[in-house]
């Protein structure tokens, strides 16, 4: 197994794509420390993990919190005694807004905290142990509009996508001598769980039929499922990327050429 004693931390390991990847390191042999706000959602992740033979450690953390992130850590180590992978994946969008004037100060800094803080944190509190190791691998998740600007009334969320490529390059030009190896993946609309639901609290600016058309125009026909993600960010965090240092992977069903 491609992960057999490796150990790895997902952040948002409770539902959607944090949920899928956790899943999957488990199941090709890491041991797995998931983190989520809901306690629920990260006990159910790991209950689902162990009754298919995996280990987890399931942790209730805000990725925003210095001190929560150090504390998940820490019982990472206790726990398993060593950390190889860091999976970057919490993220959000926490609300439109119309104008520039109309984004408020505190809406600005939640989102760049959940989408660029929390990955800097996470990345702090791991290098250390990565570095005595000699090895690591990092993968931040960003999103499409990081690379390509288009989505509508979301500046701040747009902003912290972007910036966590510059965190990814430079984290891997600092980090690359080390044998920690730095990637992202910027990837199109994924179904999670409740995708379709979200657009419509959200006052997207589709609606779920416009954003089934627009899919449906993907060279491949769809849009991302956790799986497609999943598996390339599991590529990533494995030896057959140890030669991939910097890259952002676009994982968008062709929706994006570059």
């Amino acid at each position: 197994m491609r992960f057999e004693n490796q150990v790895a931390i997902v952040t948002g390991a409770g539902q959607g794509i944090g949920k899928g990847v956790a899943k999957l390191l488990a199941a090709e042999g890491a041991k797995v420390t998931g983190c989520d706000l809901v306690g629920e959602r990260i006990e159910a992740t790991a209950r689902e993990i162990r009754a298919a033979g995996g280990e987890c450690l399931a942790t209730v953390t805000d990725v925003t919190n210095e001190r929560q992130v150090q504390e998940m850590v820490d019982q990472t180590i206790a726990a398993f005694g060593r950390i190889d992978i860091l999976i970057n994946n919490v993220g959000g969008v926490f609300g439109l807004e119309k104008s520039l004037r109309e984004i408020s100060d505190d809406l600005w800094h939640k989102t760049l905290d959940v989408n660029l803080t929390s990955q800097f944190l996470c990345s702090r509190a791991v290098v250390p142990h990565m570095k005595r190791q000699g090895y690591g691998k990092i993968v931040n998740m960003s999103s499409l509009v990081g690379v390509r600007p288009k989505l509508s009334d979301a500046l701040p969320y747009v902003a912290a996508k972007g910036a966590v490529l510059g965190l990814t390059r430079q984290l891997a030009f600092e980090l690359g001598p080390h044998g920690i190896n730095v990637n992202a993946i910027a990837h199109t609309d994924t179904i999670t769980e409740r995708f379709y639901e979200q657009i419509e609290e959200a006052s997207w600016p589709e609606t779920v039929e416009e954003v089934r058309a627009r899919h449906a125009q993907y060279p491949l026909g769809r849009p991302a499922e956790i799986e497609d993600v999943a598996r390339v960010v599991a590529f990533l965090a494995s030896r057959a990327a140890d030669y991939v240092l910097g890259e952002t992977m676009i994982v968008s069903g062709g929706n994006f050429m570059v």
